[in-house]
């Protein structure tokens, strides 16, 4: 009878159990439920045609190779053709002028029918190639002076030839010097500002991609045929695109092969693009031979710890040179000052000695003994003040007999002279 009893709680407690899991389970679920309702509500769900796919603008620099001023790509899938932008200052223009070029801008942006890439890169400006030319020119404005300067000179030796003529040559020598010595300081100020600070400048560019994936049954065509048909179809939209700036007075110029290669060299090597020159290395080299320069991210990292460690131990070295320069001066002010006052030290330390033994001589005593002090220092000054004036006689004795020298021999000079011209009368 227990044992029955005992069974059937057992069963019932089991009951319950499942009973109160199901529905905790149907609880959750159903909160869930309503939850992912609400989300759904709240962050609706886009059309799978409103996905772009985000492309980074540097992946253009990923290439097979370059030909026919386009850049291939992914084994001959992928063709870019680059365009250069020279724009305005926008600053500088007017409220009109600046509302005329927004909505040319507008224009050119509703009338492409193609994706686009846009790429600024930096460069630093390397003016050694701008002044060598310069100093070039300038070699030959010297020559020419140097011609008409002779040619002046022998016109005025020879004196064969009229005013007018020598004017004229005055004034082309003239001219020549004056273009000379302009040339000359445009040559030290080009070279002192590229000196002093990195000169830097912004290119703009735009990428232009096409896909062999647009070529209806390209399997049918080889590899040159369609080359063929990615640069017209590249040079088309290039053309458009050129054409829909100038609507903003942007001027856009498509890069030849040799332009694009120098885009893509200055991107691998950025810091050392104003070291390296690109024309000299490339006409040497080739395409084929295109590689980073750079240098290797440790060594550059150590070369600079290393340039700091230099700069702050000058740095040190300086500022303890100065420490102990001022430190110098103050211990010579400190010692003429004394020198100056010595006397004053001395009858100042000599009173504390007697205020320090006033007990036992007494104040009478003491302040008498302050009174000598004072009048022996009075005496050393008068005495010193008489050695100055002796020094003064003296100089002042030595002076006169010096004068008095040079008065007797001038008059023995003129006696002399008198002598002498009577003696020439006679």
């Amino acid at each position: 009878m227990n044992d029955s009893f005992f069974s059937i709680i057992l069963i019932l407690i089991f009951v319950l159990i499942i009973i109160l899991l199901a529905v905790l389970g149907f609880l959750y679920y159903k909160e869930k439920m309503a939850k992912n309702k609400e989300e759904e509500f709240q962050n609706p769900k886009k059309d799978e045609s409103d996905k772009t796919d985000k492309k980074s603008v540097f992946r253009f620099m990923e290439f097979d190779e370059v030909e026919d001023n386009m850049v291939v790509q992914d084994g001959g899938t992928r063709y870019l053709m680059i365009v250069e932008c020279k724009g305005i200052n926008y600053d500088l223009l007017s409220s009109v002028e600046k509302a005329s070029i927004e909505e040319g801008f507008m224009q050119f942006l509703n009338t492409l029918k193609h994706e686009i890439q846009l790429y600024i890169q930096t460069r630093k400006i390397n003016l050694s190639q701008s002044t060598q030319r310069y100093r070039e020119k300038l070699e030959e404005l010297r020559k020419d002076l140097q011609i008409e300067e002779e040619k002046y000179e022998d016109m005025q030796r020879l004196g064969n030839v009229t005013k007018d003529e020598i004017l004229r040559e005055i004034k082309e020598v003239t001219k020549k010097r004056n273009l000379y010595e302009y040339g000359k300081d445009l040559v030290e100020n080009t070279e002192q500002m590229g000196e002093n600070r990195d000169i830097t400048t912004k290119q703009y560019y735009i990428i232009i991609p096409y896909y062999t994936d647009e070529i209806t049954s390209a399997g049918d065509f080889d590899k040159r045929e369609i080359s063929s048909m990615a640069f017209s179809e590249l040079y088309t939209r290039a053309q458009s695109i050129v054409s829909g700036l100038t609507s903003c007075d942007v001027r856009g110029r498509i890069l030849n092969s040799q332009e694009i290669v120098e885009l893509l060299y200055v991107a691998y090597n950025r810091e050392q693009y104003d070291i390296y020159d690109f024309e000299t290395y490339m006409s040497k080299s080739g395409y084929q031979s295109l590689y980073s320069v750079s240098e290797d991210v440790l060594e550059k990292k150590i070369k600079a710890i290393d340039e700091e460690i230099v700069k702050k131990a000058n740095r040190k070295a300086v500022d303890a040179f100065e420490y102990a320069t001022e430190e110098m001066k103050m211990k010579k002010r400190i010692i003429e000052e004394r020198e100056q006052n010595m006397q004053k030290y001395i009858d100042n330390i000599a009173e504390q000695i007697v205020d320090s033994e006033i007990n036992v001589l007494g104040e009478d005593m003491a302040k008498m003994t302050k009174d000598n002090i004072r009048k022996m220092t009075q005496r050393e000054n008068e005495r010193k003040e008489k050695e100055q004036g002796k020094q003064l006689t003296e100089e002042e004795r030595k002076r006169r007999i010096l004068a008095k020298k040079r008065r007797l021999m001038k008059e023995r000079a003129e006696n002399e002279k008198n002598q002498n011209r009577k003696k020439q009368s006679n």
